[in-house]
């Protein structure tokens, strides 16, 4: 955002004689103009240290802020308090992030990277490589979404998109729209392409099932959470894939073999 800055034109005196800017108080007049001076980002190279400081200055910016908004939730939090649990300015706050949204959204996305050991997923020749692939995948986004910090923060992003609907819009875009698009990769060398949509997003929400919602209503003891969640994978991969393909690459194998 381009940085206001207010520049002060002081008018010369004007000559013996003249009524130009001369007030009635013989004082001058003084001209205030606005000039919009673009903000330039500072970019450092990989190694300069500065860039290593500036990282770690964003990351205790966000534990701080993590530390104000679920002991104060999203209304209560304001800039000026995560500010000062992070020991710094608000003006160096702002510096890394320019609203209480964005603060917000960094925050919960960071604690997702954190919890999630996200890679690259390739589309499944076979049924068996398809299990294997998507049992994989749902243990990877489970434990994120089940992450006992995750679970505060998402109780508190469902009680502020009444006020703030673009919270949870981006956070949707960010999180469970792109495990589906990831579950359509793994499907769609299995699938036809009408097909591969609906069973990602079925297969996204049968393995967070209803032990999920439970675990965030806190009605279910997250230590006793982790084998419901594995039989809620296992069910859900097998649900999701029709038993008409294991039938094709049987007949396919017998005829190969015979």
């Amino acid at each position: 955002m381009p940085t206001q800055v207010r520049r002060a034109i002081f008018a010369a005196a004007p000559s013996s004689g003249s009524k130009l800017d001369r007030r009635c108080d013989d004082t001058v007049q003084y001209h205030i103009m606005t000039v919009s001076v673009p903000k330039v980002p500072r970019v450092w190279s990989a190694s300069d240290p500065r860039r290593k400081r500036q990282a770690e200055k964003r990351t205790a910016l966000l534990e701080a802020a993590t530390v104000v908004f679920l002991a104060e939730g999203y209304a209560g939090t304001s800039m000026q308090a995560v500010a000062d649990r992070a020991g710094v300015s608000k003006m160096t706050l702002y510096r890394h992030f320019k609203d209480k949204e964005e603060l917000f959204l960094a925050m919960f996305f960071e604690h997702c990277m954190r919890s999630r050991d996200r890679k690259t997923v390739e589309p499944a020749k076979e049924v068996p490589q398809a299990l294997a692939a998507l049992e994989e995948f749902a243990r990877g986004f489970v434990r994120a979404f089940t992450d006992p910090r995750m679970l505060s923060l998402f109780r508190m992003l469902i009680g502020e998109t009444g006020r703030f609907p673009e919270l949870g819009k981006t956070f949707y875009d960010h999180g469970p729209r792109q495990e589906i698009a990831d579950i359509e990769v793994i499907l769609s060398g299995l699938l036809p392409p009408r097909e591969v949509r609906g069973r990602a997003e079925a297969f996204f929400y049968l393995a967070l099932g209803d032990a999920y919602h439970r675990l965030l209503l806190g009605c279910f003891p997250g230590e006793a959470s982790a084998g419901t969640f594995e039989a809620q994978i296992r069910e859900a991969a097998r649900m999701v894939l029709p038993e008409r393909l294991g039938t094709q690459q049987t007949n396919v194998q017998q005829t190969i073999g015979g």
